[in-house]
């Protein structure tokens, strides 16, 4: 919840650059400070609808409209304005005070409104618990108090609101269980719990909640099994109880839920196979198990799910080959499976996955040719097949890849050069090749590739020399070429390359001076040419790289150019850290 607090505060700021000043205000001070508004503009007849939010494109300021942001600190005297006002307080059925700086307990926000259906106090600074707060508002149908300070338990928070349709209480403070909260609750479609501190089991939890159609809890403290959580839940839609502490198996846990789009379960301690886990899913879009203790093979395990969309199992213990798993899968964009201990060839696994544009199989025991792998893939966007044991050349493998921007094959057994092999990529933005057996020069690998940002190339075999290499990558700002046998002088290899913030190109075979090696290069921060064969530095060589913060030479001593600016040679082996 503190990120949450600070991203709304980035937003705000940076918002409020285009307002002249941030107004708080009571509500007294909103009604009789000369601002030419009573409660009759802002409750809307038709609706019902009283709405008082505030923030930048909030109810308060959009009709003040001058140039300032408003926020109310204080709705004392609410019920009081409306009668005043000539409205039936009887007949509002809407509040609407979200997105302001309301403080304290919320019991007295709302007194009197015994007719609201729908009530909106979330994004506020509200404290104190839920308990009592809703006594006599049987017609509540949606609770929005998200992104408060509110605590407490939840017991007896909605006893007696048999129309709940929807609580949305995400991004509090709420502790102790779930158990008996949503008794009697028959109408509930929504529960937002997410972002709390919320303990306990879910059994029992959902019973006779039969029209429940979404549920948030991810982000608490529940334990225990999904064992019969869902049972009698035939029209979920989306369930989300990740990063919480969950164990026990999935299977069997959706016995009839066929209506079941989305899935997030990462960030827990489940285990046991996936085989038969989605028996009835056949609309599911998205599943998200990332981060559990999963075991054994995916044959099968997707078969039916032909609208699958997202699958994330990274971070388990998954094994085997991808052979056939995701055969008819067409609707298939992205599949996360790294870090798992898969293994065999990649040839057919894709095909017919022309929607794909995410692929990461990072961190597996994967083997063999990419050769034909990605044929028809023309959506393929990100790439990720690091720390794998593929061989071969790269010749032909991204051919038709036309929307490629990230390409992440380090640490695999890759061999051959570079040439032609990026030719088509214009969109390229990331290239990591470091860990292979790459050879060959460098020359013209790319000349079309005028949108990288980063390359890594290093622990290679590659050779000849820079000149020319990266003629046009204005856009470059990280270049590691480090362990290769690249040679020959660095000047006006790195000419037109302003974007710069890193270079590592030590332990190459590179000579020459480097007096105007770096004369464009404002916005470096780091480099390292060390155990290369340059000539002696001159007191000219990094003076004018006003942000560099981080020199490393290697084996050259009495470094003038450093002591000149009040810095000290180091060892060969050391780094320079500049303050």
């Amino acid at each position: 919840m503190i990120l949450k607090r600070l991203f709304f505060l980035f937003c705000t700021l940076t918002l409020n650059a285009a307002y002249s000043a941030t107004v708080n205000l009571t509500l007294n001070q909103l009604l009789t400070g000369g601002y030419g508004v009573t409660i009759n503009t802002f409750y809307t007849a038709g609706t019902k609808t009283l709405n008082l939010s505030g923030g930048p494109t909030g109810a308060i300021t959009t009709t003040i409209n001058d140039g300032n942001i408003y926020y109310l600190t204080s709705t004392s005297g609410l019920s009081a304005a409306i009668v005043g006002a000539g409205i039936l307080i009887a007949d509002v059925t809407t509040l609407n005070i979200s997105n302001n700086h309301l403080t304290g307990n919320i019991t007295p926000t709302f007194t009197g409104l015994t007719s609201l259906e729908v009530l909106n106090i979330s994004n506020n600074q509200l404290t104190g618990t839920l308990t009592g707060a809703f006594s006599g508002y049987t017609s509540l149908r949606e609770i929005y108090a998200y992104d408060n300070f509110l605590s407490g338990t939840l017991n007896g928070a909605f006893s007696g609101l048999g129309n709940l349709r929807i609580i949305s209480c995400a991004s509090n403070c709420f502790t102790g269980t779930l158990s008996s909260v949503f008794t009697g609750l028959t109408n509930l479609r929504t529960i937002y719990l997410s972002d709390n501190q919320i303990t306990g089991s879910l059994s029992g939890v959902f019973t006779g909640l039969t029209n429940l159609q979404n549920i948030d809890l991810s982000n608490n403290q529940l334990s225990g099994t999904l064992s019969g959580v869902f049972a009698g839940l035939n029209n979920l839609i989306i369930i989300s109880l990740g990063n919480n502490q969950l164990s026990g198996t999935i299977t069997g846990i959706f016995p009839n839920t066929t209506t079941l789009q989305q899935l997030y379960l990462y960030n827990n301690q489940l285990t046991g196979s996936l085989l038969g886990a989605f028996p009835l899913q056949t609309g599911l879009q998205i599943i998200s198990l990332n981060n559990n203790q999963f075991s054994g093979s995916l044959t099968g395990v997707l078969t039916q799910l032909k609208a699958l969309q997202q699958i994330d199992c990274s971070n388990n213990q998954l094994t085997g080959s991808l052979n056939g798993v995701f055969a008819g899968l067409s609707s298939l964009q992205k599949i996360y499976l790294y870090n798992n201990q898969l293994s065999g060839s990649l040839s057919n696994v894709f095909s017919g996955l022309s929607s794909l544009n995410c692929i990461n199989l990072g961190a597996n025991q994967f083997s063999g040719s990419l050769s034909g792998v990605f044929t028809g893939l023309s959506s393929l966007e990100e790439l990720y097949l690091y720390n794998n044991q593929f061989s071969g050349t790269l010749s032909g493998v991204f051919t038709g890849l036309a929307v490629l921007s990230t390409i992440s094959l380090g640490a695999n057994q890759l061999s051959g050069t570079l040439a032609s092999i990026f030719n088509g990529l214009t969109t390229i933005e990331y290239i990591d090749l470091r860990d292979n057996q790459l050879s060959g020069s460098l020359s013209g690998v790319f000349t079309q590739q005028t949108a990288l940002e980063e390359i890594d190339l290093s622990n290679n075999l590659f050779t000849g020399t820079l000149v020319g290499a990266f003629t046009g990558l204005t856009a470059l700002e990280k270049l590691t070429l480090s362990h290769n046998q690249f040679s020959g002088s660095l000047s006006g290899v790195f000419t037109g390359l302003t974007a710069l913030n890193s270079i590592a190109i030590d332990n190459n075979l590179l000579t020459g001076s480097l007096s105007s090696a770096f004369t464009n290069q404002t916005a470096i921060k780091s480099i390292d040419l060390s155990n290369n064969l340059f000539t002696l530095p001159t007191s000219n060589s990094f003076t004018a790289l006003a942000a560099l913060s981080y020199l490393k030479l290697g084996n050259f001593y009495n470094l003038t150019s450093l002591q000149n600016r009040g810095r000290t040679a180091l060892a060969p082996t050391q780094g320079l850290q500049l303050h």
